[in-house]
């Protein structure tokens, strides 16, 4: 599939609709861009935000779409009629982050005025402001039960709070530097997290205690995943690695190298046997998960590579500034492109 011209400026999120047939991309040119997967062709401008597009996500249904806005917005689109139906307000600053309820009903946003907000998903109403970081949130994710939220800051703290009740259960405190990242592990009893210190944490869900320390990395850590059976972890870092830890003993299981410059995103195929990272050199690079091998590099970026994520087929990947000059949103798909070995070195 060759990519298709679309957004004028970077991209800066993007998502797969959970049938895996349809792409929402967000970029700095203000807008939104609905994709269909298969063919590659732009169905919607999706035109409403007034700054930089930050985030965005699709409801489980695939129904609708929420973006996060540098404008302090965010806004909730029909996905059939590509139009806004509700803009959420309240803010005070820039929007880093959203996230759907496994159910559908609740959404999470994450804010630079420190605090994280829960909206009804069907009315728009907002339904608690959840405060205790004392400075930017930079990441949310609710637990898979949906009972659960994990929240990050720039205040050096990771925080579990009850998505019912908004009440703040834990700080988890160990980061000597901001946090960039956090997720929960598929069974919802452990959270890692990355932070700019280099290390990554591992946490028990339940009592907040502090399990273990993933040191590394030389640089600050950018991203981290559990694999789908949760016995892997993938971290990126701006030291042009990822690292594989063993989600048990904590222990590298191997350094992924290639990258020319930081490493900024990483996720697992949903049958756990790929790794997709994005990087500031502009390239998506895929590699085997268990042997840590470099499988095959893609080189068509125009703008740094900020995230991927694999679709539910687990059989196409699309990754954000793809293709063409002027910040391009298409799809990949990795059984077209012969795999090549790459440089791995083990730990």
């Amino acid at each position: 599939m060759s990519a298709v011209a679309g957004h004028m400026g970077p991209i800066n999120a993007c998502a797969f609709a959970p049938d895996g047939r349809a792409i929402v991309s967000a970029s700095d040119d203000h807008t939104l861009k609905l994709w269909d997967a298969v063919t590659g062709r732009c169905e919607a401008t999706l035109e409403g935000h007034s700054d930089r597009v930050t985030a965005c996500a699709f409801a489980p249904d695939g129904g609708t779409i929420v973006s996060a806005g540098e404008d302090g917005t965010l806004k909730l689109w029909d996905v059939d009629s590509r139009v806004c139906r509700v803009t959420l307000e309240g803010f005070i600053g820039r929007l880093s982050a959203c996230a759907y309820a496994p159910d559908g009903k609740t959404i999470v946003s994450a804010s630079e005025d420190h605090t994280l907000k829960l909206w009804d998903a069907r009315s728009g109403s907002q339904r608690a402001t959840l405060r205790g970081h004392t400075d930017r949130v930079t990441a949310c994710s609710f637990s898979p039960d949906g009972r659960r939220l994990v929240s990050a800051s720039d205040d050096h703290t990771t925080k579990l709070w009850d998505a019912e009740t908004a009440r703040c259960e834990a700080t988890l405190e160990g980061h000597a530097g901001p946090v960039a990242a956090c997720a929960f592990s598929p069974d919802g009893r452990r959270i890692v997290s990355a932070g700019r210190d280099e290390t990554l944490k591992l946490w028990d869900a339940v009592t907040g205690r502090c399990e273990a320390t993933l040191e590394g990395h030389s640089d600050r850590v950018t991203a981290c995943a559990f694999s789908p059976d949760g016995v892997t972890i993938v971290s990126a870092s701006a030291d042009s690695t990822l690292k594989l830890w063993d989600a048990e003993t904590g222990f590298c299981e191997a350094t992924l190298e290639g990258h020319d410059g930081p490493v900024g995103a990483c996720a697992f195929s949903p049958d756990g046997e790929t790794i997709v990272s994005g990087g500031d050199d502009g390239t998506l690079k895929f590699w085997d998960a268990r042997a840590g091998a470099e499988r095959a590099t893609v080189e068509d970026h125009t703008d740094e590579v900020g995230a991927g994520a694999f679709s539910s087929d687990a059989e196409s990947i699309v990754p954000e500034g793809w293709g063409n000059p002027g910040g391009v949103s298409g799809l990949y798909d990795p059984a077209r492109e012969p795999w090549g070995a790459g440089p791995s070195s083990r730990a």
